[in-house]
């Protein structure tokens, strides 16, 4: 055991262990326990604790759930504590696993992956910035909202829009501050499933597991793909108005979606090794790409007054009330505020990850939600004409804006460039947590094909067949609009 192979932690053998009980049953016998001989009371007790964690992943109980590796928060924090102030007890076990894959945990990552029954089979090379890029620009919320406008205008008008959005990045930020508190007790790529394994009643706890699973999985699978289709449809937008003749085809769109994820795909494989270096950079353009598109549209824009930008409500969807056609319209806030979970899905490729990825979780919202904020607050007040945005020939009422704000459609183009090239870089990051995702959920035999699918390429130490199956998920989601537009 690692605690016998720490020197520092041995007594003098010549002097005797004393028989203790710890659930008054029989004492424990140096001479039945060989392997505890020379050890305190405390050591003993942890030594127990590790045997029974051991014991439990070995032979799961039946009222466990099978798919979740049966863990102990309360128990493994108190071995995580004693073994980070003994660090020989880690190392030593560190020694026995592949030094390419764990040369980058440090104790407190392998401390957690153990408690946590997993073993480390990904590469730690996300740190706090590059994760911080990572999930900024995997929710990108100032594009994003830019983006999807078109249903927060139909349902709710620029004033629905802004007090929406407000009151979904307060309401949003209690459950990414909740969730960032699990994933700090709890870093793994599963993500929600496992912390509902952890927090579920026991008799509830498969149940619950297994549907979270599900969900999750499902959920991040759809998003990447309409992720990849809104870029598709875009380029589609920019064709549109620059040819007068042009009629977008569905087909089109879905030979440009083909385009979008195979970029991805690239990336997530052979380019997994430098995803963290790309991250960093894509942050800095993030945040100069939003300081170009609001410095260029307060300068060149026309401008509506305060009361048509904050009062303007709009019911053009036909609900009941303007309120029930806000909180239909909402789905523009929310599209830009989901996503900052995505770095717990990389916590297991994240060094320091109980500290860094809970960090990142919170400042990456907060700071996408600032810009989004002041990003449609300027939109806003530069959509001068709401029905001609809607109507317009690109699909994308911001595209409308942009055209009308420079007054050309060179300036349109290139402001959509600046969103584009961010737009693809988020979508290659989604792409990275989904297949993590993916990974997770398979590995602890949630998927059918689960051996398959939760697997680790040796070489290039990454979810390899995950991410295939997240490849072609996305290909079938994107065939449904060859069959209907309405349908997605």
């Amino acid at each position: 055991m690692l605690i016998d192979a720490c020197p520092q932690t041995r007594r003098n053998p010549h002097i005797s262990f004393p028989a203790i009980s710890l659930t008054g049953g029989a004492p424990t016998n140096q001479s039945l326990h060989p392997a505890v001989g020379g050890l305190d009371s405390l050591e003993l007790f942890l030594h127990l604790c590790r045997s029974c964690e051991e014991t439990l992943l070995e032979n799961p109980s039946p009222n466990a759930a099978r798919h979740i590796h049966p863990v102990s928060l309360s128990i493994g924090i108190d071995i995580m504590d004693y073994e980070l102030k003994n660090r020989g007890h880690v190392a030593v076990e560190r020694q026995q696993s592949n030094d390419g894959v764990a040369a980058d945990c440090t104790q407190a990552d392998y401390v957690d992956m153990r408690r946590l029954g997993t073993k480390q089979e990904l590469r730690r090379n996300f740190r706090f910035t590059s994760i911080l890029g990572f999930v900024a620009v995997a929710m990108g919320t100032w594009e994003v909202t830019l983006s999807a406008t078109a249903a927060g205008l139909t349902n709710g008008g620029t004033g629905g829009m802004i007090w929406m959005f407000l009151g979904s990045f307060i309401c949003f930020g209690s459950i990414v501050l909740s969730l960032a508190e699990m994933s700090s007790m709890a870093p793994t790529a599963g993500g929600q499933y496992h912390w509902a394994s952890e927090f579920a009643p026991r008799s509830h706890q498969k149940f619950i597991s297994y549907i979270a699973g599900w969900m999750s999985t499902l959920s991040w699978q759809c998003g990447t793909f309409s992720g990849m289709f809104l870029l598709g449809t875009q380029i589609q937008g920019l064709i549109a108005i620059t040819h007068d003749d042009y009629s977008p085809q569905p087909y089109q769109g879905y030979l440009f979606v083909i385009a979008m994820v195979s970029l991805g795909l690239l990336i997530n494989t052979w380019g997994a090794k430098h995803l963290p270096l790309v991250e960093g950079v894509i942050l800095i353009f993030h945040v100069f790409g939003f300081a170009t598109v609001l410095i260029v549209l307060w300068v060149l824009s026309p401008r509506n007054t305060a009361r048509e930008v904050f009062s303007s409500f709009e019911n053009s969807g036909g609900w009941s009330t303007t309120a029930l056609s806000m909180l239909v319209g909402q789905v523009t806030s929310i599209y830009g505020l989901i996503g900052s979970d995505g770095a717990a899905h990389m916590a297991e490729e994240t060094r320091d990850a109980s500290i860094i990825v809970p960090r990142c979780m919170t400042w990456s919202y907060v700071l996408n939600g600032a810009m989004g904020f002041a990003m449609l607050i300027t939109y806003c007040f530069c959509l001068t004409d709401v029905d001609a945005a809607i109507n317009s020939r690109s699909g994308f009422p911001y595209i409308h804006v942009f055209q009308t704000g420079t007054g050309s459609t060179g300036g349109a183009i290139g402001l959509t460039s600046i969103i584009l090239i961010l737009g693809i870089a988020g979508a290659t990051s989604f792409f990275a947590s989904t297949s993590r995702q993916t990974f997770a959920f398979a590995r602890d035999k949630g998927l059918p094909g689960w051996q398959w699918i939760g697997s680790v390429h040796p070489i290039l130490h990454i979810p390899l067949n995950a991410i295939l199956v997240t490849y072609g998920f996305t290909l079938l989601l994107s065939l449904i609009n060859l069959g209907s537009t309405i349908a997605l």
